[in-house]
């Protein structure tokens, strides 16, 4: 009864998907939601931590914090009042593959709503008082990764693993370069990434589709086309040997990280390694949790992930744990890594995967902005927006078979290994 329930929701949050890409390069995305009066608008742009040359680490998220902090037809605290009188959210984020605005607003208060979006990511004058004052935001954040241990690993981790990648650094920059940037490095920068061809724009919401294009076309699809941007070639991210790295900490305990490289998220291995991942690392019903931490006590914590990435991504098991455990603890990951390789996942144990990963994908579409952020990240990750009706059926598709092949091809004897060790 419950996967019954679950393809009718499928099929009814995809219902009216209209997609249209405008002269100019601009991608919008449009789905009617007629249950509510909110709707949300999410714009993608095809920047981040892997269009960053090194030198400028963390350029995509000082401007992406800048863009609410001033523009030419308002100032900071004038768009903090419009949005906060018309009850709305206005944020901007960024991460390794892309930046985001995100806004949500009731049917009523949409063409402001709009317009609003429209200045802040075509019109920001980054106030020098503004970028000094969202430096040191950055500044104390990038301070502050420096007490999480998880954080420390995985910086680690990514720094050994990607070298002369743009994933070897963290989407905030480092302290380093974010001293250094200029106010027309940010002009620059926004000019040369923030235009048309590298946008993808989502409305969900109860709005006709003949609304939202004309819309549009009045505004971001009447920009002109930015020049053409030729990236390199992405560095292959080999891993030839075993790589074992200690690194003294302040903290009390030890942690171990220890992964590999794997397929990036447009790759057809994609879902079979997201039911790996959660069969193997999804939490209390995880064979690590259950293994290492409820029968061994060997792990204060214990879990697995797979980030989805433009480019090569990683798999990674990690546990916080002490210290005299360190060997055992390794023993057991690899107990756990071989089982994978050569013994056939029991079909019920499989289902039940499949089905709590199935059942939380379509509880995050409840809200419509959640349905326009997996619209247009889909679209923008490669897979295109069709691929968010398609995935729960996917994963209703991975047999054990599948599981064993891709635990073969990934699991090799290569593994990076990034140990913290208390400071004695």
């Amino acid at each position: 009864m419950a996967i019954v329930l679950s393809s009718f929701f499928v099929a009814e949050i995809q219902a009216g998907i209209n997609k249209h890409v405008f002269p100019n390069g601009l991608t919008l995305i449009h789905k009617r939601n007629k249950s509510n009066q909110i709707v949300a608008l999410e714009l993608f742009i095809k920047t981040g931590r892997i269009y960053e040359p090194n030198e400028q680490a963390g350029i995509t998220h000082l401007v992406q914090t800048l863009l609410t902090k001033g523009t030419k037809k308002y100032t900071a605290s004038e768009i903090a009042e419009i949005v906060e009188s018309i009850g709305g959210i206005l944020s901007t984020g960024s991460n390794e593959d892309f930046a985001q605005v995100s806004s949500v607003v009731t049917v009523r208060h949409f063409n402001l709503a709009f317009d609003l979006l429209f200045e802040v990511i075509t019109n920001p004058v980054f106030p020098e008082k503004e970028i000094e004052k969202e430096r040191q935001v950055t500044l104390a954040a990038i301070k502050s990764r420096e007490e999480d241990i998880f954080t420390v690993a995985y910086d680690y981790f990514n720094q050994n693993l990607y070298r002369n990648h743009p994933y070897a650094l963290p989407p905030i920059g480092t302290e380093e370069t974010v001293k250094k940037f200029t106010r027309e490095e940010l002009v620059n920068y926004h000019r040369k990434f923030y235009t048309p061809e590298r946008m993808v724009i989502v409305i969900v919401g109860n709005l006709s589709w003949g609304k939202v294009k004309k819309t549009v076309e009045k505004t971001f699809a009447s920009l002109p086309k930015g020049e053409e941007l030729v990236t390199a070639p992405f560095p292959e991210i080999p891993l030839s040997q075993s790589i074992e790295k200690i690194y003294p900490q302040k903290f009390k305990q030890a942690y171990l990280m220890l992964g590999c490289p794997v397929a990036e998220g447009s790759h057809s291995d994609y879902a079979i390694l997201k039911v790996l991942n959660t069969l193997l690392g999804g939490g209390m019903r995880g064979r690590l949790f259950r293994e290492l931490r409820d029968k061994h006590s060997l792990a204060y914590e214990i879990s697995s992930f797979y980030p989805t990435r433009k480019s090569t991504s990683h798999f990674v098991i990690y546990l916080g744990l002490d210290g005299t455990k360190l060997n055992q603890a390794k023993e057991k990951i690899q107990e756990q890594l071989k089982r994978l390789q050569t013994e056939l996942v029991e079909e019920k144990e499989l289902e039940e995967v499949k089905k709590f990963l199935r059942g939380n994908y379509l509880i995050e579409h409840s809200a419509n902005r959640d349905q326009a952020w997996y619209l247009g990240w889909w679209e923008l990750m490669g897979k295109g927006y069709e691929y968010d009706e398609e995935y729960p059926q996917i994963l209703s598709q991975v047999t054990a078979e599948d599981i064993l092949n891709i635990a073969k091809k990934y699991f090799t004897k290569n593994y990076l290994t990034i140990i913290i060790q208390p400071e004695k």
